[in-house]
């Protein structure tokens, strides 16, 4: 791929990009017939996961258009449904997604929400709230961003009956529908094509006798690698009775097979090394020498040193886990915090960014000098992101008076992060800027600071948001953005806009004469307080007022009954 130009340079990479989107395909069909905790979805999922580690690396960012039938990548085809209206890339443009846009960073958390929100069957939820608009209000992805075709908003708000083909609904249905034994067949066949054990191979019951014996050989493997033996041996011998030379000498042997067994990826050992140095100290008392004090200096050059090993490692190796370099980098002692900021501004790969970030936000928990100063020094936008995401994180409101400078940086990417930030802050100062970052020229920007504005209760945010609403712009806005205000006016005013939203159900200065935007989404509002006030109104629009209004609410009070009886 040329990163530069954005373009792609062989076979090679639309093969990467094949590899993804048939994993993704797989993932999101396994994910509508199996349980969370079945072994064929959990495979899936980790294949997906190493796809999706691989374009991100390759590529930095992935922007894949939606089309009938198929996905693309700059004009070449990496998906395409093998069956007409049945397959993956039908289904999510049937569901109204345009454009999947998967930006470096994305963590495993976001990666589930994607999910969730391709596997969700829109036709068929009960929830009125349940659109694909409001799914992704819901999911607050960072890293994700997905455009939402406005003729499906329309279609979707309005429920037009004449909007879609009723053969090919009925076709999508009996395809999709949980339990559908074509379609597990279908699965079955296609996890033999690829070569992977089907779903039958996993009824096996491990016994407590197995798992003893699985234990006995893990516990032996363990021991059989050098390092760990070794390191076993030195403690046995820190534990018995050591004057103080034979003591220091225990102490430097063991700190330094501390960083060999970083450098090998062996994490959950080295953890457990650290641990047990820190206790030496409250162990042992030893005349003529300061226990403590020798194992803190001991515990420095180590810190920085298995810091640097690990690093080197996950820089490298495949199999690092995250969760585990994050605890490992968060158990090290402070000195290791120049080397983190060092390896956070030279680093690719997503997965260590991420353990960078989280070990950064505890060890400055109480050093925001170091913290304030790279973030008034530094000028890479992918460093300034994740300075502002850790201040975020750990919430000092002296840091509000930085941010709103990053809500007028060049790099939208900054601009998010710094929107996102404001919505950890409570505090008064935060309204005015989210206010300001309302009437960014950016959507994805204006989005954001909706929905944080949308959990505020600050007077200021509800006037915010109704302006936006009666601005001459509104029009202009697309479905998604016009949506996202509705649903914030209605959290924020609850009952008190009831009266303001109905008076827009009678407007008729849009969609031909029959109803506006403005109607239209007034009673997805409505639906969204759902008090009996709301409600009233609701029943009112039904048998009154344009022909679109009158199907929006009736299918409005449908889907409320349908979700109180559930």
């Amino acid at each position: 791929m040329d990163k530069e130009k954005g373009e792609v340079s062989d076979t090679r990479d639309l093969a990467v990009l094949h590899a993804f989107t048939a994993a993704l395909a797989r993932t999101v069909k396994a994910s509508r017939i199996y349980l969370p905790n079945n072994e064929v979805l959990l495979t899936f999922k980790s294949e997906l996961k190493d796809h999706l580690k691989e374009v991100l690396e390759e590529n930095g960012e992935l922007e894949l258009d939606v089309q009938p039938g198929e996905i693309r990548f700059q004009g070449s085809t990496v998906y395409k449904d093998i069956g007409a209206n049945k397959g993956f890339a039908s289904k999510i443009y049937n569901d109204g997604m345009r454009r999947l846009i998967l930006r470096q960073g994305m963590t495993e958390s976001e990666l589930d929400d994607l999910l969730d929100v391709m596997v969700t069957d829109y036709e068929e939820e009960v929830n009125l709230e349940d659109d694909l608009v409001t799914k992704v209000w819901e999911k607050d992805f960072t890293n994700v961003e997905i455009t939402i075709a406005e003729e499906i908003l329309r279609s979707t708000d309005i429920w037009d009956p004449n909007a879609v083909d009723p053969e090919k609904v009925a076709s999508y249905l009996e395809y999709a529908g949980p339990g559908n034994e074509d379609e597990e067949n279908a699965m079955v066949q296609e996890f033999s094509f690829l070569g992977t054990v089907g779903p039958s191979s996993y009824q096996h019951t491990v016994t407590m006798e197995e798992l003893k014996e699985l234990e006995a050989e893990v516990q032996k493997a363990r021991l059989s690698n050098p390092l760990l033996a070794f390191n076993e041996l030195v403690f046995e011998l820190l534990d018995s009775d050591r004057n103080p030379e034979e003591l220091r000498i225990l102490l430097e042997t063991a700190s330094r097979n501390l960083y060999h067994m970083a450098s090998q990826g062996l994490l959950e050992a080295s953890m457990e090394t650290v641990e047990r140095l820190k206790s030496v100290g409250l162990l042992l008392s030893i005349p003529d020498m300061d226990v403590d004090k020798e194992v803190e200096n001991i515990l420095a050059r180590a810190s920085l040193q298995a810091a640097q090993r690990a690093l080197d490692y996950a820089e490298q190796a495949q199999d690092v886990r995250t969760d585990e370099l994050i605890s490992f980098l968060k158990i090290l002692d402070g000195t290791v915090i120049d080397l983190l900021f060092e390896r956070l501004e030279s680093t690719k790969r997503p997965h260590v960014r991420s353990a960078l970030v989280e070990a950064l936000t505890h060890h400055c928990g109480n050093r925001h000098d170091i913290l304030r100063t790279k973030l008034l020094e530094s000028s890479n936008p992918a460093l300034l992101r994740d300075l502002i995401n850790i201040i975020a994180a750990i919430g000092d409101s002296g840091f509000l008076k930085y941010l709103p400078k990053f809500l007028r940086h060049h790099e939208v990417q900054v601009r998010a992060e710094a929107v996102r930030a404001l919505g950890r802050f409570k505090s008064a100062e935060v309204v005015p800027l989210l206010l300001m970052a309302l009437k960014d020229p950016q959507e994805r920007i204006r989005l954001t600071s909706t929905r944080q504005l949308a959990y505020s209760e600050d007077i200021r945010a509800f006037e915010g948001i109704k302006e936006r609403i009666e601005s001459q712009d509104f029009n202009k806005f697309s479905m998604t953005e016009q949506r996202y205000l509705f649903t914030a006016l209605a959290l924020l005013g609850k009952e008190s806009v009831v009266s303001y939203l109905s008076r827009m159900l009678d407007d008729t200065s849009g969609f031909g004469g029959h109803s506006s935007p403005k109607g239209i989404n007034a009673v997805h509002a409505l639906a969204t307080i759902g008090t009996p006030s709301a409600l009233d109104v609701l029943k009112k629009g039904a048998t009154k007022g344009p022909r679109k209004i009158k199907e929006a609410c009736n299918r409005a009070l449908s889907k409320l009954a349908n979700k109180r009886s559930g």
